[in-house]
């Protein structure tokens, strides 16, 4: 159901938050931008972002994709719910974490991080002089005509949006409040079934990206240990 008070079902028209889903669309963005000339996933993060933390270490943007970067993830800290209720500008989202030590060596190991993918984020407004939002809207949705897609804003209304509940012991009720300012570029896209079917086709036609490239982004990571 889309609206349990008003007893309205889910159809494919109805647009959802991506969540996770909107990492895809990052990395393709990230892609998009090397084929124009304008980064290479093996640059060190801080030849685009300068005033990034050293660590001492090299942190290269494929370590952001893969996960591997040992940037902690700020969906583990103990004050996540309260973050995700802050108004963040793409600075303030990375002040969240930059200062804090690594988990582990770049490249170590596989831990997925939220934080990892603000950081692409990022990048892609710092190499395109666009925000994400913009940037995203521009490069993707409308060259593909996803046009029920787009940045998350709770306080919009837009037609078939639909806002999602919870359910815990009680039974359900509605979701907690997010501003989806944190949420950034690791998920704060919606979409709906419709336009993620045209995604999907698109990327495989390579409409975006070459085909050769987009296989790069299916192939298994190589850790330090050759793993």
């Amino acid at each position: 159901m889309a609206n349990l008070e008003l007893n309205v079902p889910i159809k494919s028209e109805m647009i959802f938050r991506l969540g996770s889903i909107t990492k895809q669309f990052t990395a393709v963005s990230i892609l998009i931008l090397e084929e124009q000339g304008k980064l290479n996933i093996k640059d060190d993060i801080r030849k685009h972002l300068p005033s990034y933390p050293i660590h001492k270490k090299i942190i290269t943007v494929e370590n952001l994709l893969t996960h591997t970067s040992g940037i902690p993830s700020f969906t583990e800290f103990p004050n996540s719910f309260e973050i995700e209720q802050m108004k963040l500008t793409t600075n303030e989202i990375l002040d969240l974490f930059k200062d804090k030590p690594l988990d582990f060596e770049p490249g170590e190991r596989f831990s997925y991080s939220n934080s990892g993918y603000d950081v692409l984020g990022a990048i892609i407004e710092s190499v395109s002089g666009m925000t994400y939002e913009d940037f995203v809207e521009t490069e993707i949705f409308k060259k593909i005509g996803m046009k029920h897609s787009f940045y998350d804003h709770p306080e919009e209304l837009v037609k078939n949006k639909i806002l999602g509940y919870d359910k815990d012991s009680s039974g359900y009720r509605s979701a907690e409040y997010t501003t989806m300012c944190a949420a950034f570029s690791a998920g704060a896209l919606r979409s709906n079934v419709r336009d993620l079917a045209i995604w999907n086709k698109s990327i495989h036609e390579g409409k975006l990206i070459s085909v050769e490239n987009l296989a790069r982004a299916f192939m298994p990571f190589k850790l330090n240990s050759g793993e």
